[in-house]
């Protein structure tokens, strides 16, 4: 192996000021490279989507050798290297590419009936690992997750955050055909994933009991919101009537309020998150073990298992010599509270720590506020007689300033005070862009959005994904790797199996 040059510091251009920027509007070609250029230069090229302000300095090779960071890389610096890590020629240019590395699931294929979120979230991240995903919709009309608003050109919003990186088939499973090519599906496939109501898929013949018979060691997930059995099994799986039984809502209400509509739908990604866990934990099992699994994934349970925090309070209540104490982290505690600010805003104190609110005191001149003498016991308690003498305080600080005039105020003093931001705000925040967490590309007269894998920076997720598919796009395409021919597709289609010509749907 040849010798590596010595290192080299490369100087990034200057962040743009959001991912929205025009730089972020494409994604980043293949840099050409020659290969003279690219041992021995002054200054290695820079796509860009570069979006560091820092010098990095880093090892590089030809071919055979691997990039080495001397510091952590921003995921711009490692678009660039996936740019240029392995060299090609094409016109007597040389362009490197990145070498390929498998992803956890490379070879593992996955067939989705799902709709709306729970398991589309969980298929489309089993597809950022590296699975195939086959998504069966319901002929001429697919997921209703389509028809969601806002739009983006042809597609929705909310169903391309959530089923980007498949392919879609349109079945009428209530035909003898369209059972028949399910179960063609499910035999070359390692997962199934399921979100009717409990009994549908009976009716519908790609039962678990059905799938087994055809691939004996299938690993297959039904989603639901209460479970296939149980006393609310009957009840439909939205987030909001989950959350509302599991526990924790009532925890940060606030007196003489009315309780409002959570903002994020926490039992939604419960679901869809405990689901990518039980299907990797259950392909773990089946290699090891040769079995399959059938997952009775309830999403009350999943978000009921996670609310075991939120519990201490109802648990502290049940014991036979309850003390009284409880863990104070929904409001009640004001140095772990939202305050509004001058400008109609607000931010989110977060001073547990006794440093914290010491450092904080001193930053407003209120030494006298901190004890340094204050008991590790503290941290999550109301504080007692000090809670409404703390409260004023913070409440009379925040009143007096605009929200980003104390974020940088205490920033600047190492204390953890966060503005509340705006989804608006969120998505255009410097963090966002530097982390590299949305991947902005042209599609047609329009631009797509996508939430980048979390994973992705570890290599163990896809970067980007491709854009979600149009209801029934790749029907042909799927039926003749199952080795359908065009006459007998053809045939299908005209019965009303495969839905309408795809030049017709929405």
């Amino acid at each position: 192996m040849p010798r590596a040059p010595p290192m080299i510091r490369t100087l990034l251009p200057p962040r743009p000021r959001s991912i929205f920027s025009p730089e972020k509007n494409r994604r980043t070609p293949a840099i050409p490279v020659s290969v003279s250029q690219f041992r021995q230069p002054d200054e290695i090229p820079i796509p860009p989507c570069s979006n560091r302000r820092s010098v990095r300095t880093f090892a590089y090779s030809t071919r055979q050798y691997a990039f080495h960071f001397v510091s952590l890389p921003s995921r711009a610096c490692q678009t660039f290297i996936s740019c240029i890590a392995n060299e090609t020629t094409t016109n007597g240019e040389t362009t490197m590419e990145r070498p390929s590395t498998p992803l956890p699931l490379d070879g593992i294929t996955v067939i989705d009936f799902s709709r709306l979120l729970p398991g589309p979230w969980c298929t489309q991240f089993l597809s950022d690992l590296g699975a195939k995903v086959i998504k069966v919709e319901q002929a001429g009309i697919g997921d209703m997750s389509r028809y969601n608003a806002p739009r983006q050109g042809n597609s929705s919003v909310y169903f391309e955050l959530v089923n980007g990186g498949k392919r879609s088939i349109e079945l009428d499973l209530s035909t003898d055909d369209g059972q028949k090519i399910a179960h063609r599906l499910i035999g070359g496939a390692d997962v199934v994933v399921e979100s009717f109501r409990p009994g549908v898929t009976g009716k519908l013949g790609i039962s678990y009991e059905a799938a087994k018979e055809t691939k004996p060691d299938i690993v297959y997930c039904s989603i639901t919101g209460f479970g296939q059995e149980g006393p609310l099994a009957h009840i439909s799986g939205h987030d909001l009537a989950i959350q509302s039984v599991a526990g924790h809502m009532p925890l940060g209400k606030l007196d003489g309020h009315t309780q409002q509509v959570p903002g994020f739908q926490a039992a939604d990604y419960a679901g869809a998150s405990t689901a990518c866990s039980a299907v990797l934990a259950a392909l773990i099992r089946r290699d090891r073990t040769g079995d399959g699994a059938y997952i009775d994934l309830a999403m009350y349970d999943s978000l009921f298992s996670m609310c075991n925090i939120a519990m201490t309070g109802a648990i502290g209540a049940a014991l036979p010599n309850d003390p009284g104490d409880r863990l104070e982290a929904w409001g009640a505690n004001p140095r772990y509270a939202v305050y509004e600010t001058k400008d109609g805003k607000a931010v989110a104190v977060a001073l547990l720590e006794s440093r914290l609110w010491q450092a904080f005191c001193a930053a407003i001149g209120r030494p006298d506020l901190a004890d340094p003498n204050e008991r590790p016991d503290a941290r999550h308690s109301t504080h007692g007689d000090l809670r409404e003498k703390y409260r004023v305080a913070i409440e009379d600080y925040c009143a007096a300033r605009t929200r980003d005039e104390i974020v940088e105020f205490m920033n600047s003093h190492g204390v953890p005070i966060c503005p509340v931001l705006s989804p608006e705000e969120a998505l255009d925040s410097a963090n966002v862009t530097a982390r590299g967490l949305i991947d902005v590309h042209a599609s047609g007269q329009s631009r797509i959005v996508h939430m980048v894998n979390p994973l992705a920076s570890s290599g163990l997720a896809r970067a980007t994904r491709t854009d979600a598919p149009s209801l029934g796009g790749d029907t042909e395409t799927v039926l003749a790797d199952l080795g359908y021919e065009a006459e007998e597709i053809a045939g299908l289609r005209s019965k009303g199996v495969l839905g309408p010509s795809k030049e017709t749907n929405a």
